[in-house]
């Protein structure tokens, strides 16, 4: 989960009409439309963008290495300039002529490098299984970089071009046999350059992948924009398991100046299963998974300690598909028919779900097919119908293990019972909450100092730390905000089950106060979350005290908003204050640091103004007139906005963080392992 550092101001009512005729039209030519709009076609912006055009890179090489064709990929990063490389060992991209309709013959290098929907993964002639499916993945890439150079080798001759923001500089240019000069400044892992097939180097443009660049955000200009770059962690994880899912498949990942690392399956997917087990401190069931593979389709999987199902990964053609599929439906029907010999008539009675049996999964399954259909272009979740496929080869496996592991059914089944009974106490906390609301319809808590007369795309609400801050904060507030007062700290939302933590009257004043309808909360989906509609407020801010305890204070709320409001932060609209330990208010103008000389540096250098500096241990110890530019005044006010991050590594960081997770506090503190680390693949 990012955060962001942003000046707000009140959201302003919208014209009452525009003028629509034929100069509003507007059309895009080329790959303009992806530079328009590359969310939909490359994620999220920012640093997941970036991920996913080095994925979509990577893909290609995959499905070379799929086809047949090829051996291995190099990642290679360059942090001074911000470029990718990605190579591989294949048999080159096509450089010869096709005839277009409108633009004559041109070479099938540009049309796939400058066409949506150009490629040879529409049928199965060129490519039985493949990662990429609608000819868009590479092109994208394109658009979205600065620029973007290709190498190839076509029956040993080089040919090389170069594109601007997805423009081609010039025709395909063919070099000759000899390596190109440019290699020498690659880090390439391979001294004999004839190894090589197709060459990609690119640059972000970071006026288009910037998490600044939003389309119709205030406008940023381009030597401020926050550069988005690959992150090493995620990239070098999900490069690991591309290479564990695919034995054979070598994989060379380079950062310039920090080294390399090579990545071979040469242990199976079981090291997989447990390494991941040991990353996470968790304890499993059996330390020997389920093992299934075929042609299409590999599996290993076993079961831990853990309350959810995080540890379980899907892919598609060794893509991941985070929101997984009709793939991942098959295996938890499978899963569930495996299972029904060892249910008791006791624990047939408990009506809990298919999803219940996951708690606790850790494991991958990989399913190949041809001409792959997702929900979207950033393949994160199947939509082919091929459930009943992979029921049909899991299924028989699956009661085999079972029958030889009886012990891991029945932990399955406990655990399962146990959330179908959490399930049940739900029920019976929402019905209360739903009951509560009638009966009190307009009735808001008593420690909410309310904004009336306000609309709701117009109000803001803080939620302050204590009756002291709640009062200054009353008394520097501006007429369309709230203060929600919260006395001690809340739950840990990601350390309790939903129905204890909606049993607490602070999460009820936050539920309230946001006008959040509790019957919008689907108890039996994955993940319960409620509505951001229709809510009484456009914005949320968390004013802690500046300290440390405030701080975990925030990260306790976020936490609240993470699980049961996401919604809310993917739509922009939380906050948190940026507060700092000394500050002053002289001679009108507020001035501010995280330590003392910090903040003396930054005003008159006086006796008078340094006496004005003052350390401030809780909001209710400085006057409204400070509190005022620092947290309510749109003008002044320096607030970080929350933002999501679909990336699952970060979602997995955030949640071990969030939830106290002792394996993660001793990564962050540079402690050994507790246990002895497996041994590399």
């Amino acid at each position: 989960m990012a955060i962001r550092k942003r000046r707000t101001s009140p959201a302003k009512t919208p014209a009452k009409s525009q003028a629509y005729d034929e100069d509003s039209i507007k059309f895009q030519e080329g790959l303009n439309g992806i530079r328009a709009n590359p969310s939909m076609y490359l994620g999220a912006l920012g640093n997941p963008m970036v991920f996913r055009m080095v994925k979509e890179a990577v893909d290609n090489v995959y499905d070379e290495f799929a086809a047949g064709r090829n051996t291995g990929a190099e990642i290679i990063v360059n942090p001074k300039d911000n470029s990718y490389i990605i190579a591989d060992y294949a048999q080159g991209i096509p450089v010869g002529l096709k005839q277009t309709e409108h633009e004559g013959k041109v070479s099938a290098m540009t049309l796939i490098l400058t066409k949506v929907h150009a490629g040879g993964k529409f049928d199965d002639t060129a490519y039985k299984t493949s990662s990429g499916t609608h000819g868009v993945g590479i092109a994208a890439v394109n658009a979205a970089s600065s620029v973007m150079e290709v190498w190839t080798k076509r029956e040993k001759v080089w040919y090389v071009q170069t594109f601007k923001k997805g423009v081609a500089d010039a025709k395909v240019k063919k070099l000759g046999t000899r390596a190109p000069a440019a290699f020498k400044n690659f880090d390439l892992a391979e001294k004999t350059i004839s190894k090589y097939g197709t060459i990609v180097r690119f640059i972000p443009d970071q006026t288009v992948v910037s998490e600044d660049a939003a389309r119709g955000s205030r406008k940023v200009a381009e030597d401020k924009l926050t550069v988005a770059k690959l992150e090493l962690g995620t990239a070098g994880s999900w490069l690991r398991d591309l290479a564990m899912l695919n034995p054979g498949f070598h994989i060379t990942y380079t950062c310039v100046g920090k080294g390399s690392k090579k990545f071979v399956n040469t242990k199976g997917l079981d090291w997989l299963v447990l390494n991941r087990i040991k990353e996470a401190e968790a304890q499993a069931v059996s330390r020997k998974p389920f093992m299934y593979e075929d042609e299409d389709l590999s599996c290993a999987i076993t079961w831990t300690d853990q309350a959810d199902d995080h540890l379980f990964t899907s892919y598609v053609n060794s893509s991941p598909t985070v929101e997984h599929g009709t793939h991942v439906e098959g295996f938890r029907s499978a899963l569930q028919k495996a299972i029904k010999p060892h249910l008791t008539d006791r624990d047939k009675k408990a009506k809990f779900t298919v999803h219940d049996l996951m708690i606790g999964a850790c494991g991958v399954l990989n399913f190949k097919m041809n001409s792959a259909q997702y929900s979207s272009q950033v393949k994160d979740k199947l939509v082919s119908k091929v459930a009943k496929d992979v029921e049909t080869k899991l299924e028989e496996s699956l009661f085999e293990w079972f029958k030889d592991n009886p012990r891991i059914a029945k932990n399955i089944i406990k655990k399962a019972t146990t959330a179908n009974n959490a399930r049940e106490s739900l029920k019976k906390v929402m019905k209360s909450m739903t009951e509560v609301r009638k009966k009190s319809r307009g009735v808001l808590p008593e420690n909410l100092t309310e904004a009336p007369n306000v609309k709701p795309d117009q109000r803001e609400i803080y939620i302050v730390e204590g009756d002291s801050a709640g009062g200054t904060a009353k008394n520097a507030r501006n007429s369309n905000q709230e203060i929600l007062k919260m006395s001690g700290k809340p739950a840990n939302a990601l350390n309790i089950s939903l129905d204890k933590l909606l049993n607490s009257q602070a999460v009820l004043n936050i539920i309230i106060s946001l006008g959040i309808d509790p019957g919008s909360l689907d108890i039996q989906a994955d993940s319960p979350k409620f509505s951001s509609d229709k809510l009484r407020c456009q914005r949320v801010y968390l004013l802690s005290d500046p300290d440390p305890d405030g701080a975990h204070i925030n990260v306790l709320l976020l936490c609240f908003f993470f699980r049961l409001l996401p919604d809310f932060i993917k739509e922009g609209r939380l906050y948190c204050v940026e507060g700092k330990l000394y500050s002053a208010l002289y001679k009108g103008k507020l001035y501010s640091g995280d330590t003392f000389d910090e903040c003396y540096s930054s005003m008159p250098q006086t006796e008078e103004a340094k006496k004005a500096i003052t350390r401030i241990k809780g909001w209710g110890e400085v006057n409204p007139d400070m509190l005022d530019p620092i947290a309510f005044d749109p003008d002044t006010r320096l607030v970080r906005q929350i933002s999501w991050n679909d990336d699952p590594a970060k979602i997995a960081y955030f949640r071990n963080i969030a939830a106290e997770s002792a394996a993660e506090k001793r990564k962050l503190l540079g402690l050994k392992e507790s246990r002895p680390a497996l041994e590399e693949a």
